[in-house]
């Protein structure tokens, strides 16, 4: 089946296992595959000048697998792991100019530790889960610790 713009342009191709979007342009937009109705395999997100901007992976309607985010310029922003739609592993994120800003490592039950930086890439908030309890701080711009907050039995 396919869809189309007012003008006339493709918007749309859809089948059964695949289906892929257009801007108006005629440049694709988005790819996705699909199994039994569901999300099942790769799909791409793409930016109007035809660079990638998201590729994600699912597993009968789950995101699973690898999942990365770019902009326009082609810089990483964002990537991480899924296990049934579940983040799972370490998670990072990218400033625009390639600095990293922050990491997730995830854990069970939902929780997650955490580093977040500045664009200089000087730590400034930490979180960490331990069997004894949940430790947060934060740094101020002199890289001394400006608050630290503890909770037990976590």
């Amino acid at each position: 089946m396919q869809w189309n713009y007012p003008n006339g342009a493709t918007y749309a191709l859809i089948a059964e296992d695949k289906r892929s979007f257009f801007y108006e342009t005629g440049q694709i937009k988005t790819v996705e595959e699909y199994r039994n109705g569901k999300l099942h395999g790769e799909v791409f997100l793409f930016w109007p000048n035809g660079q990638l901007k998201r590729t994600s992976q699912f597993s009968d309607g789950y995101r699973n697998g690898e999942d990365r985010i770019w902009n326009e310029e082609g810089q990483l922003l964002d990537e991480g792991t899924y296990e049934k739609g579940i983040p799972i592993g370490i998670h990072r994120r990218w400033s625009c100019k390639g600095v990293l800003i922050e990491e997730l490592f995830f854990l069970e039950n939902g929780k997650y530790n955490f580093k977040r930086w500045n664009e200089k890439g000087e730590l400034r908030e930490e979180g960490l889960y331990s069997d004894s309890g949940y430790l947060e701080r934060k740094w101020d711009s002199e890289q001394n610790i400006w608050v630290e907050k503890r909770i037990d039995g976590c």
